[in-house]
This record gives structure tokens, C-alpha cells and sequence, in this order.
């Protein structure tokens, strides 16, 4: 111990420690896609809300792979609008020639079987369907 006389002052304090210091509270911050950092809108230990933007990426990549997709599905939106006209002019000629065989028949004096007829063209289809057709 040591006596001294009471005198005022400033009241002068030091701690010292060893260890780590651990975050009262940390979480992980994760992207979806990656990229080159373009702006960063918060720093170490700033404060920040939930749903507030952190950073954004530079966008000429992620602009380039938009365009890209959206080529692509105009691409297959073509294609498809292809295969819907190939099949109406197919629905319209399948049409035309039962109403043609229909006529025949007529003029034939023979009774017409359009059960066995629409047999035969769905067997055709079936065929070039399995073998391929020129057309697709």
C-alpha cells in the first residue's frame, strides 16, 4: 500500500487485455450471382438496415447475359409460332381432304367411313413423327 494526501483530480484508468474481440452481433452476406463491385454502399461497422442495397455489381456482364437470354426466348418463341402455323395448315388440310374424300364417296354412291379414314391419317402422322418429317 501507499498513503498520499487527498488532492483533487482527474481520475486516470487503463486496462489491459488479451483475447479476441467478438461482435456483439454477425452475420453472413451473400450474393446470388457474382461479380465485379461496382458501388459500395456501406463500410466495416456501419450501420445498416434490412432490404437496404449494400453494393451493386458493374452491370455490362449481367446486361450482356439479359440480352442473351432474351434472344434466346424470342429464339423459341419463333420456333414454337412455327410449329403453331405448321399445325393449323396441317388441321386445314386434314379438313379439306376429308371433305374431298367425303365428295368422292358421294359422288361414288359408296358410304364414306371416316372412323377408318381418320385412322389411317393419324397412323401417317404417327409415321412421320417417329421417322421425322422435313417440315420441323
Amino acid at each position: 500500500f501507499r498513503s498520499a494526501v487527498v488532492e483533487r483530480g482527474g481520475i486516470e484508468s487503463a486496462v489491459s487485455a488479451t483475447g479476441t474481440v467478438q461482435p456483439v452481433e454477425q452475420v453472413e452476406v451473400g450474393s446470388q450471382v457474382s461479380g465485379t463491385v461496382y458501388r459500395l454502399h456501406a463500410d466495416y461497422n456501419s450501420r445498416v438496415t434490412e432490404g437496404q442495397v449494400l453494393c451493386e455489381l458493374e452491370p455490362s456482364g449481367l446486361n450482356a447475359r439479359v440480352a442473351q437470354n432474351e434472344a434466346a426466348v424470342a429464339r423459341d418463341f419463333a420456333g414454337l409460332g412455327l410449329k403453331v402455323l405448321w399445325h393449323r395448315c396441317w388441321c386445314r388440310a386434314f379438313e379439306e381432304t376429308i371433305d374431298k374424300a367425303r365428295r368422292q364417296a358421294a359422288e361414288a354412291s359408296q358410304p364414306f367411313d371416316e372412323a377408318a379414314f381418320i385412322e389411317c391419317r393419324r397412323a401417317e402422322e404417327t409415321g412421320r413423327q417417329m421417322h421425322g418429317d422435313a417440315r420441323d
